[in-house]
Protein backbone atom coordinates (compact mmCIF):
# COMPACT_ATOMS: atom_id res chain seq x y z
CA UNK A 1 0.00 0.00 0.00
CA UNK A 2 3.22 2.39 0.63
CA UNK A 3 4.38 1.80 -2.36
CA UNK A 4 1.00 2.13 -4.20
CA UNK A 5 0.58 5.60 -2.72
CA UNK A 6 3.45 6.96 -3.13
CA UNK A 7 3.08 6.06 -7.01
CA UNK A 8 0.16 7.85 -6.91
CA UNK A 9 1.37 10.82 -5.56
CA UNK A 10 4.82 11.09 -7.75
CA UNK A 11 6.83 10.84 -4.46
CA UNK A 12 7.49 14.58 -4.54
CA UNK A 13 7.98 16.83 -2.66
CA UNK A 14 6.37 20.80 -3.56
CA UNK A 15 9.43 23.20 -3.91
CA UNK A 16 10.09 25.50 -1.05
CA UNK A 17 11.02 28.59 -1.66
CA UNK A 18 14.68 29.38 0.30
CA UNK A 19 15.39 32.92 -1.27
CA UNK A 20 13.58 35.94 -2.30
CA UNK A 21 13.86 39.93 -3.04
CA UNK A 22 11.75 42.68 -4.64
CA UNK A 23 12.71 46.03 -6.63
CA UNK A 24 10.60 48.60 -6.98
CA UNK A 25 10.97 50.70 -9.96
CA UNK A 26 11.78 54.47 -9.12
CA UNK A 27 8.49 55.59 -10.32
CA UNK A 28 6.70 52.73 -8.26
CA UNK A 29 5.14 51.52 -11.18
CA UNK A 30 6.85 47.99 -11.65
CA UNK A 31 8.10 45.39 -9.71
CA UNK A 32 10.50 43.01 -10.28
CA UNK A 33 10.58 40.05 -8.10
CA UNK A 34 13.25 37.64 -7.52
CA UNK A 35 12.59 33.88 -5.91
CA UNK A 36 14.74 30.67 -5.11
CA UNK A 37 13.14 27.53 -5.12
CA UNK A 38 14.15 24.22 -3.89
CA UNK A 39 12.77 20.67 -4.69
CA UNK A 40 13.16 16.96 -5.04
CA UNK A 41 11.49 14.13 -6.39
CA UNK A 42 12.71 10.63 -5.94
CA UNK A 43 16.47 10.53 -7.39
CA UNK A 44 16.01 14.40 -9.30
CA UNK A 45 16.80 16.94 -7.03
CA UNK A 46 16.65 20.20 -8.30
CA UNK A 47 17.14 24.11 -7.34
CA UNK A 48 15.81 26.89 -9.71
CA UNK A 49 15.72 31.06 -9.52
CA UNK A 50 13.44 33.13 -11.45
CA UNK A 51 12.85 36.95 -12.18
CA UNK A 52 9.57 38.30 -12.39
CA UNK A 53 7.60 41.69 -13.39
CA UNK A 54 4.45 43.05 -11.86
CA UNK A 55 2.80 46.16 -12.95
CA UNK A 56 -0.90 46.59 -10.60
CA UNK A 57 -3.08 43.91 -10.40
CA UNK A 58 -1.90 42.36 -13.28
CA UNK A 59 -0.30 38.91 -13.42
CA UNK A 60 3.32 38.01 -13.31
CA UNK A 61 5.20 37.54 -15.88
CA UNK A 62 8.38 35.80 -15.76
CA UNK A 63 11.63 37.46 -17.43
CA UNK A 64 14.41 35.38 -16.00
CA UNK A 65 15.04 31.54 -15.08
CA UNK A 66 18.08 30.12 -14.15
CA UNK A 67 18.95 26.77 -13.18
CA UNK A 68 21.25 26.10 -10.04
CA UNK A 69 20.93 22.76 -8.97
CA UNK A 70 24.89 22.05 -9.27
CA UNK A 71 25.83 25.52 -6.85
CA UNK A 72 24.61 28.11 -5.27
CA UNK A 73 23.87 31.57 -6.87
CA UNK A 74 23.67 35.41 -6.22
CA UNK A 75 21.39 37.59 -8.01
CA UNK A 76 21.13 41.67 -7.79
CA UNK A 77 18.38 43.76 -9.13
CA UNK A 78 18.80 47.29 -9.96
CA UNK A 79 16.74 49.58 -11.72
CA UNK A 80 18.99 52.01 -14.09
CA UNK A 81 15.44 53.84 -15.45
CA UNK A 82 12.03 53.07 -14.36
CA UNK A 83 11.86 51.29 -17.83
CA UNK A 84 15.23 49.56 -17.31
CA UNK A 85 16.33 46.58 -14.92
CA UNK A 86 19.17 45.22 -14.74
CA UNK A 87 20.19 41.77 -12.99
CA UNK A 88 23.24 40.85 -12.27
CA UNK A 89 23.99 37.17 -11.35
CA UNK A 90 26.75 34.92 -10.65
CA UNK A 91 27.99 31.36 -9.12
CA UNK A 92 28.76 32.15 -5.33
CA UNK A 93 31.66 29.97 -5.37
CA UNK A 94 33.87 28.80 -8.60
CA UNK A 95 32.74 25.47 -8.05
CA UNK A 96 28.73 26.06 -8.33
CA UNK A 97 27.44 25.73 -12.02
CA UNK A 98 24.56 27.72 -13.30
CA UNK A 99 22.65 27.88 -16.72
CA UNK A 100 20.21 30.62 -18.00
CA UNK A 101 17.07 28.21 -18.97
CA UNK A 102 14.68 31.96 -19.46
CA UNK A 103 15.39 35.41 -20.44
CA UNK A 104 12.81 37.80 -21.96
CA UNK A 105 14.85 41.04 -23.09
CA UNK A 106 11.97 43.13 -22.75
CA UNK A 107 8.11 43.00 -21.66
CA UNK A 108 5.79 45.45 -22.85
CA UNK A 109 7.71 48.95 -22.22
CA UNK A 110 10.31 47.25 -19.43
CA UNK A 111 14.35 46.44 -20.89
CA UNK A 112 15.92 43.87 -18.77
CA UNK A 113 19.54 43.62 -19.03
CA UNK A 114 21.75 40.90 -17.56
CA UNK A 115 25.33 41.16 -16.45
CA UNK A 116 27.43 38.06 -15.49
CA UNK A 117 29.31 38.59 -12.23
CA UNK A 118 32.18 36.68 -10.59
CA UNK A 119 32.56 34.06 -7.87
CA UNK A 120 31.94 34.95 -4.25
CA UNK A 121 30.18 38.30 -5.17
CA UNK A 122 27.33 39.34 -2.69
CA UNK A 123 24.07 38.76 -3.27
Amino acid sequence: MLIAGCIASGCRKNPNPVWQAEARSPDGVVVARARSLQGSERGNAYAATSVYLLRGSKDSVEVLDFDNSYGAMWLEMKWLTARHLEVSYGPTTSRDILSIDFQAVKVADVEISLRRGRAGSPR
